[in-house]
């Protein structure tokens, strides 16, 4: 490819010339896309289902018109002449990979992330890598379509929590936390995943991108920005989650559980908009987002970037078809491995608790005690991961969150989460995984095996290992569920270390 550089009025095409080159390329993109949206139509329609049912995702309906809209307010490429480019074929490629890789670890949000990096490649393709490059920030911009960030709801629930509570005790309200509940002489109220402020982050974080790709030029001041902009959707989110336990305790709940609970929501990040775009507008560098920039100008156009970009997707489709979707059912015949532990023996005492686990081939709870300690272990078999019936999956957990909700989670390998009943109980549980024999103290270690396994077509079975000691039964339930762990055979004493992660 033969690369000019020259100033901008070298560039310009005559004014049919030119307006034809962006009518041809607008029309291409247009062609890529849809081709790319109806290829991947399974994950598309993924997206979009999570955009129109959580409120935390809602903002993704929004996310291209707005990238769409940054894009036309900037004014320093309009002198390029757009022209298909290779180069746009290996993120497509690239793209194309992460998806199989996510089909194959049974992970939605890497398919949504592999989608957004497509089209981002089809922009590369269909204009060039020189107009890409001036649009590079609403480009990034779009891969807020990919719902993300649910890994961080417990650490959120969790300073949330903190935060409310020590506020509260500071102000003459007497608090006491236990975990994601917080006990007031009005009652107790639970910091909900829904609370956790995330949905806050997200949309800030979009928000902030935007407001400093039109106000500021320099990245550091809209690094800084957008940080500064994080950090107050956190403080909103405490301020938030003080003021209703505070309104309700101080009115006897009167307030703080009705309609006002989600008004006051509004309110806050109502007013964290505006906030924001005051400070931007304000402090702003320039009117123009982008500084004035020769144009490098590829003069060379590729006509095999569009058929490349499509045979890498398709490419894709078939091998998920031909190897992911048909992995062999190998380890349908596997059996139930069994655990003991030294010190402890099996009881025939009825389970108070069982995870949560309705997709598992088969569900096996057995009690176990020793002179200190009394546990009730579960496992939950696969006779192979496949989509609906996932290893390590949100449908495989320990608390039902009916019967059962997770009100702390405690750090370490395993995580050990507390969890409380309807009826006040409380039982602290750890959870480890299994395929074939290796065994693992973190949810993302054994899907990216499960995933390196699925992708050459192999199958194990596999499944998720609950280990619960109640605290009415024991005086200290953490350190029975790690004894039982501790005194278990191999290959349950030692799990993949973190570093094998």
């Amino acid at each position: 490819m033969v690369v000019a550089v020259s100033s901008g009025a070298d560039t310009r095409f005559g004014g049919d010339e030119r307006r034809a080159a962006w009518s041809n390329s607008i029309r291409s993109f247009a062609i890529l896309a849809l081709g790319l949206i109806a290829l991947f139509a399974g994950t598309a329609a993924s997206m979009a289902s999570i955009w129109l049912t959580s409120s935390v995702y809602h903002h993704g309906l929004f996310v291209a018109p707005l990238a769409l809209w940054l894009i036309l307010q900037a004014r320093d490429w309009r002198d390029l002449s757009p022209q298909q480019d290779i180069a746009g074929v290996l993120p497509v490629a690239a793209a194309g990979f992460l998806w199989l890789f996510g089909r194959a670890a049974n992970i939605d949000a890497i398919g949504h992330a592999a989608l957004v990096a497509a089209l981002v490649g089809a922009v590369i393709v269909a204009f060039g890598r020189e107009i890409a490059a001036r649009w590079a920030l609403p480009l990034c911009i779009l891969f807020f379509m990919a719902p993300f960030g649910e890994e961080l709801t417990p650490i959120l629930q969790y300073w949330t929590s903190v935060v409310a509570a020590t506020a509260l005790s500071a102000t003459g309200v007497e608090t006491a936390r236990d975990g994601f509940m917080l006990t007031t002489a009005a009652g107790r109220f639970e910091v909900a995943p829904s609370c956790s402020g995330l949905r806050f982050l997200l949309a800030s974080a979009l928000i902030a991108s935007a407001v400093s790709y039109l106000g500021f030029r320099r990245w550091r001041k809209s690094l800084a920005f957008i940080a500064a902009a994080l950090g107050a959707a956190l403080v909103a989110n405490w301020l938030r989650a003080y003021l209703i336990v505070f309104a309700a305790t101080a009115t006897e709940r009167r307030l703080g559980v009705g309609p006002e609970h989600v008004a006051l929501g509004w309110i806050l990040y109502g007013g964290l908009i505006v906030g924001l775009v005051m400070i931007a507008r304000t402090s702003a560098d320039h009117p123009s987002p982008v500084a004035a920039r020769p144009a490098r100008q590829f003069r060379r156009e590729s006509k095999f970037a569009m058929p490349a970009a499509f045979l890498c997707a398709i490419a894709a489709i078939v091998w998920d078809v031909a190897v992911i979707s048909r992995t062999a059912e190998s380890a349908s015949s596997a059996t139930l491995p069994t655990i003991e532990a030294a010190g402890f023996t099996a009881t025939t005492d009825a389970p108070v608790w069982r995870p949560f686990a309705p997709n598992a081939d088969r569900l096996k709870i057995a009690g176990y005690r020793s002179e200190n300690a009394r546990v009730t272990v579960s496992m939950a078999f696969f006779t192979h991961d496949r989509p609906g019936a996932e290893i390590a999956s949100y449908d495989v957990r320990a608390a039902d969150g009916e019967n059962w909700r997770r009100i702390a989670i405690a750090p370490g390998r395993p995580r050990v989460e507390t969890l409380e009943d309807v009826r006040g109980r409380k039982i602290d549980v750890a959870t480890l995984y299994w395929l074939g024999d290796r065994v693992y103290s973190s949810p993302a270690a054994v899907k990216f095996d499960i995933a390196v396994n699925r992708f050459f077509g192999r199958a194990a079975s596999g499944g998720a290992l609950f280990v619960g000691a109640l605290h009415a039964e024991n005086v200290a339930p953490r350190a029975a569920v790690r004894s039982f762990l501790a005194g278990a055979d191999e290959p349950w004493r030692r799990p993949r270390p973190p570093s094998a992660e």
